[in-house]
């Protein structure tokens, strides 16, 4: 039956090492608490090659890389242009602050999750829908329309048209918004 080792805790390796230092049998602290030998060795390897240190400060300050000004800008990139890769997102960060630290698109990733912007379903909306001038032309035509149904009966047929340019069907946006992207017109054939 092999022999059940325990673990060794900072204060033991400490009086293995000090064992070591005062020229005594380090090997006996390590067998007292039923640890291997040649943890003893690796013990008095470490501390050797650290200059005496036990265990390496572990943790610390964490370099705070993301400023607020690089995540304002990832928010106004994901706004005006729902459609970006985040590879695009990081790309368009280099460019809008070009002294700030380059970042991975691992931390852009995490900056987008802090933001709470999720990936959806892409809508295109056309720029020109909202407009005043679109507005008082949908009035007009409701005005004329009304008109026209009380004394003509209308057929209508549907000739919607189909757009065969490729585009991405995926967009970011903050949650509880949806993602749209605004175009200009059309674009190829229909």
């Amino acid at each position: 039956m092999a022999p059940v080792y325990s673990k060794i805790n900072t204060d033991d390796k400490r009086r293995t090492y000090e064992s070591y230092v005062r020229s005594e049998d380090y090997v006996d602290v390590p067998r007292l608490l039923n640890v291997k030998r040649t943890t003893a060795y690796n013990i008095v390897k470490r501390a050797e090659q650290n200059h005496g240190q036990i265990e390496r400060p572990r943790g610390g300050h964490r370099h705070a890389k993301v400023t607020d000004a690089m995540r304002a800008v990832v928010r106004a990139v994901v706004e005006e242009h729902p459609d970006f890769t985040i590879r695009n997102i990081n790309r368009e960060l280099r460019t809008r602050l070009p002294q700030s630290p380059a970042i991975s698109q691992t931390t852009i990733s995490g900056i987008l999750d802090g933001l709470l912007v999720t990936t959806k379903k892409l809508e295109d909306a056309p720029a020109e829908r909202k407009s005043d001038r679109t507005k008082q032309q949908r009035h007009a035509y409701a005005t004329w329309l009304m008109h026209e149904v009380q004394e003509t009966e209308f057929i209508f047929i549907d000739e919607a048209g189909i757009n065969i340019w490729t585009k991405r069907t995926r967009g970011r946006a903050v949650r509880g918004r949806r993602a749209v992207r605004v175009v200009q017109g059309r674009r190829g054939q229909t």
